[in-house]
């Protein structure tokens, strides 16, 4: 038992699981971190209630929640690449302080919408945020961190935990109900007081000192010193979003249309699933200093997806939560990982477009898969979504290894230098 518990919080890199982390946890890099743990939590709070909270509360019909999903996303895409442009040239502090102040006015509209046109607007400002964030952050921190994969696992792991708590705190919607006597009010409170919160990113993010190098860098348009790692990425990543846009940001309607819950259920089920996640972060170098990088991404992505398999047919919405929780775990285990390795391999003066590119191909099969995801379940075809996923995600782990299994020892030169420093 001792060697098991020695086992599971020693890092193999740095000795003790929390000393490896712990100069993360504090100066310019704990602040940006904490910045992106309170994003997190406010959009997360949203974002698991916004399906049942657009068809049930505010009684738009299913496809409209999806084509909202769609927008949002779609809208993201369409900005991230500009957005990673002007992060390059002008600093990706400035980027990530205005998509703080963007998001949380878009929470605000959420939170009061009376007209389809307004339902849109707010889609509008979500997906600029979106952009923002998705240029900024990544190539922000890895210029702190210095691409360390830890620093990554840390992030991923603040980000997924306030994501987390903002699921279960879906729960107080219930005595805000009994309260208010309305669900819609208790729904607009809630949304308030996660724009509230969610100021505290870009007021964190003021504290971080400018980028020196932000005005003397050469940004391009296209990213032609990166392309050849670049391209792959982008590719294997796309084939991912593709698939998990039909189910991810569903699940709550899943459930609903499964198992007749609503998301003041669901919203606890999704955020302990959030919840084993983000744990699963901060083993996620160890997995990599076992068995090497790029087949710690290929491992964790293939057995998710044979929990991915399994999740339609569970009989119960308790064990359905269950099994998502694993998959959700080992599916994205691998994202810090990810994310460290196309930091680490792009040219530093282009990672503020990679990184918005990065989000960008993420973002568009993501959105539009979520529009055919929300038709095809809510024309009765309720679990062929994840059949259609779990196809794209063999196809993506599969092009990943081919190309990417060649900077495996670079990856492991630049985890031994971190690791000294």
């Amino acid at each position: 038992m001792r060697k098991l518990i020695t086992y599971i919080l020693v890092d193999p890199i740095k000795g003790p699981m929390i000393a490896s982390y712990r100069g993360y946890m504090k100066g310019e890099v704990g602040r940006l971190i904490l910045a992106w743990f309170l994003t997190a939590f406010s959009t997360g709070t949203m974002s698991y209630s916004l399906p049942y909270y657009i068809v049930e509360v505010l009684h738009f019909p299913g496809w409209i929640m999806g084509f909202v999903i769609t927008l949002t996303g779609l809208i993201m895409v369409i900005f991230s690449w500009p957005f990673g442009y002007i992060s390059d040239k002008y600093g990706r502090r400035k980027v990530f302080i205005l998509g703080g102040i963007f998001s949380c006015t878009a929470i605000l509209l959420f939170a009061y919408i009376e007209s389809f046109e307004q339902l849109l607007l707010a889609a509008f400002l979500s997906g600029l945020s979106g952009a923002m964030f998705g240029s900024s952050y990544n190539a922000l921190l890895a210029d702190k961190a210095k691409s360390d994969s830890r620093a990554f696992s840390l992030s991923f792991f603040a980000g997924t935990i306030g994501m987390s708590i903002g699921g279960f705190f879906l729960s107080v919607l219930y005595p805000l109900q009994g309260f208010t006597g309305s669900s819609l009010t208790a729904h607009r409170v809630l949304f308030l007081s996660m724009a509230i919160l969610g100021l505290g990113s870009p007021a964190l993010a003021v504290t971080i000192p400018k980028e020196s190098y932000a005005e003397k860098r050469e940004p391009f348009i296209l990213p032609r010193r990166s392309a050849h790692v670049l391209i792959p990425f982008l590719i294997a990543s796309s084939l991912i979003a593709l698939g998990a846009g039909m189910i991810v940001p569903l699940m709550p309607y899943w459930l609903s249309l499964k198992f007749m819950i609503d998301d003041s259920i669901s919203g606890p089920i999704l955020g302990f699933s959030t919840l084993l996640t983000a744990i699963s972060f901060l083993y996620a170098p160890r997995l990599a200093y076992k068995v090497g990088h790029v087949k710690a991404i290929v491992l964790s992505q293939g057995i998710s997806t044979v929990f991915l398999v399994y999740l339609p047919f569970t009989p119960v919405f308790i064990i359905a939560g269950m099994i998502y929780a694993i998959r959700t775990l080992l599916m994205n285990m691998a994202n810090p990982l990810q994310t460290s390795l196309i930091m680490g391999l792009v040219d530093e003066r282009e990672r503020g477009l990679a990184s918005g590119l990065s989000s960008a191909f993420w973002r568009l099969p993501h959105s539009i898969s979520s529009y055919f995801g929300a038709y095809l379940m809510s024309s009765g075809m309720v679990d062929l979504p994840f059949f259609i996923c779990a196809l794209l995600y063999i196809t993506s782990i599969s092009f990943f290894w081919m190309k990417f299994k060649k900077f495996e020892p670079k990856m492991r030169e630049m985890q031994i230098i971190s690791s000294s420093a």
